[in-house]
């Protein structure tokens, strides 16, 4: 849905859900069930993500890193500990948002960059095989491929190159027009928790989260080979990388 994904990108003000229930034969209602006696703390969980998320003090990175905490954090209680001691330990990990010594050492925190080219090349080989049916993602992809340097082709792959070529991207391009349209990848985050029932929708609460941060970085992967092939980025670019 190509017009969807425009109006939901290019909300500024961003995103809200409202917790209600709908008839079971309601049309169009997404088909994911989830057993909130076994999830009794679904939506304290999700109201949580979204605060934290529309806090826009720093960037997203930070605000994923904080969730990545406080998941790993909740996930070491019993079911009566998580009773008792939910409400302050989400107060505190929202708390810290204000906390600029604490922020600080997060900047220090650096995404393994090798690991992400080397998924981003996984991917390629796996939708090659696969068949690129989207035309449109074939060209993104093309991009990707050919702004980074990451062609399968070649008999050895330098990826200290590839790194360079993110780098350099991602401070001329990326960086400067997200820091002033951040709002569109808060709402794909967003988007992303609503429809996938975050964080109640794989085994654990960590490995929800592991595919958030996935589905994240692999975007933002996109974007920054896009933006290296084609010298800028802009909202057409990003509304364009989501739909595929």
């Amino acid at each position: 849905m190509p017009e969807a994904a425009r109006v939901v990108l290019l909300r500024e003000e961003g995103l809200g859900f409202i917790e209600t229930e709908e008839p079971k034969n309601t049309r169009g209602l997404i088909s994911n069930v989830l057993n909130l006696e076994k999830h009794s703390h679904f939506w304290n969980l999700r109201i949580f993500t979204i605060q934290l998320m529309q806090n826009r003090q720093h960037s997203i990175e930070i605000r994923l890193i904080i969730l990545g905490l406080f998941i790993q954090k909740i996930e070491q209680l019993n079911l009566r500990e998580l009773e008792l001691e939910l409400p302050v330990i989400m107060q505190d990990y929202l708390s810290r948002l204000d906390n600029q010594e604490f922020i600080e050492s997060l900047k220090n925190i650096e995404g393994n960059l090798k690991f992400q080219i080397n998924l981003a090349r996984d991917l390629i080989r796996y939708r090659i095989s696969d068949g690129i049916t989207s035309k449109k993602y074939g060209v993104i992809l093309n991009q990707l491929v050919e702004g980074l340097e990451l062609d399968e082709d070649k008999e050895e792959f330098e990826i200290e190159k590839t790194i360079l070529k993110y780098r350099d991207s991602f401070e001329s391009f990326y960086e400067p027009f997200i820091k002033k349209q951040q709002y569109m990848l808060e709402n794909y985050i967003f988007n992303y928790v609503f429809k996938n029932l975050f964080p109640n929708d794989y085994n654990s609460l960590f490995e929800s989260y592991m595919m958030l941060i996935i589905h994240f970085n692999l975007i933002k992967l996109h974007l920054i080979g896009m933006a290296a092939k084609q010298k800028h980025l802009n909202e057409e670019m990003v509304i364009e990388c989501v739909q595929q």
